[in-house]
C-alpha cells in the first residue's frame, strides 16, 4: 500500500500526480514503509509538519547526539513496526500488479486493500508512540516549542495542498502529456477519469485531514495515552484505506487508457523517483534503516 503509505504506494508518479496528491497524506507511516525506505524514518513525518525528516532535522537543528538517539529509538520500534511494514509491502505489491497490466478489477483491489486497514492503525500509533518518545526525551524545551509550532502548522499546509488538488490536475496532465506523448484522445480521457476521482475523493481527504489532527491534537505536549490513540487511529485508518483503493482503482482506469510503452515509462519514472528520494533520506540519516 504510499502514505505511502497507502497505501500510499506509488500511484502514477505523472499521470496520476492529482490523484495521488489527494492520498499522499494518509497514513504516511504506511506509505512510506510501504515503498521500503525504513521501518522507522516515516514516523519522524509529523513532528516535520511540511517537509518530512528533512525538516525535522533542519527546522528542529538537531545534534549529532540526538540524531543517534532518534536512531537508537527508531531501532526500538522496529520488533512492532517490522511485521507490518513486511505485511503492507507484500499487499502494495499484490496491487501493484493489479493496478499496472491495463485491465481495471476494482473488486480486487477494494479486497485487496480493505484487509490493511487494522494495520494501518497499528502503524498510526506506533508513529504517534515514537513521536512522543522522540519529544519527550531527546529534544531541548526549546525544541520542544519549535515542534509544537510545526505541528500546528500541519492542518494549515495540509489544508493548503487540498485546495490546490484540483488546479494541480491539469498541471500534471499536461506534463504526462509532454513526457508519455499522450494523444489527444488519451488526454481527454484521462483528464475525465482524473477529474471524476478528485471530485469525489477530495472531501474523504479533507475529513482524513481531521482525523488525523486528532491524534496530532491527543499527542501535543508530548501527551501519550495508547488507549485513546488507538481509538482515535481507527477513523484516519478506514478512510485511508478508502482513499488508498479509489486511487489504486484510478490508476488501474488510467493505465487501461495507455498503451504497454507508456505503462513501461511510468514504471521507469517511478522506480528513478523512489531510488533518488531513498538516496536523500539515507543521506541525511546514515545507516538508520540499517
Amino acid at each position: 500500500m504510499k502514505k505511502g503509505l497507502l497505501i500510499a504506494g506509488g500511484i502514477t508518479l505523472l499521470l496520476l500526480g492529482a490523484g495521488y496528491g489527494v492520498v499522499k497524506g494518509i497514513a504516511g507511516e504506511a506509505a512510506w514503509a510501504a515503498e521500503g525506505l525504513s521501518g522507522g524514518m516515516p514516523f519522524m513525518a509529523d513532528f516535520a509538519g511540511k517537509g518530512g525528516p528533512a525538516a525535522f532535522a533542519e527546522k528542529l537543528d538537531l545534534t549529532q547526539a540526538q540524531r543517534s538517539q532518534i536512531k537508537t529509538i527508531l531501532k526500538s520500534e522496529k520488533p512492532a513496526v517490522k511485521p507490518l511494514v513486511l505485511e503492507l509491502g507484500a499487499t502494495w505489491k499484490t496491487v501493484k500488479s493489479q493496478t499496472s497490466t491495463g485491465t481495471v478489477d476494482a473488486s480486487k483491489i477494494e479486497a485487496e486493500i480493505a484487509k490493511e486497514q487494522p494495520a494501518v492503525a497499528k502503524l498510526i500509533v506506533e508513529a504517534a508512540r515514537t513521536k512522543t518518545q522522540i519529544y519527550n526525551t531527546v529534544l531541548t524545551p526549546a525544541q520542544q516549542k519549535k515542534a509544537d509550532t510545526l505541528i500546528d502548522d500541519i492542518d494549515t499546509h495540509t489544508q493548503e495542498h487540498l485546495d490546490k488538488i484540483p488546479q494541480m490536475a491539469g498541471r500534471f496532465i499536461s506534463l504526462a502529456s509532454w513526457k508519455l506523448n499522450l494523444t489527444d484522445d488519451q488526454k481527454s480521457q484521462i483528464q475525465a477519469l482524473v477529474d471524476a476521482g478528485v471530485k469525489h475523493d477530495l472531501p474523504l481527504a479533507k475529513e482524513l485531514a481531521q482525523e488525523r489532527k486528532a491524534v496530532l491534537d491527543a499527542t501535543a505536549g508530548g501527551k501519550f495515552d495508547e488507549a485513546q490513540v488507538s481509538a482515535l487511529a481507527q477513523k484516519p485508518a478506514k478512510t485511508a484505506t478508502v482513499l488508498a483503493t479509489d486511487a489504486a482503482i484510478l490508476k488501474s482506469q488510467v493505465f487501461a487508457v495507455l498503451t504497454q510503452e507508456q505503462r513501461d515509462q511510468i514504471s521507469t519514472f517511478q522506480e528513478q523517483m523512489k531510488n533518488r528520494r531513498a538516496a536523500r533520506i539515507h543521506k541525511l540519516f546514515p545507516g538508520l534503516g540499517a
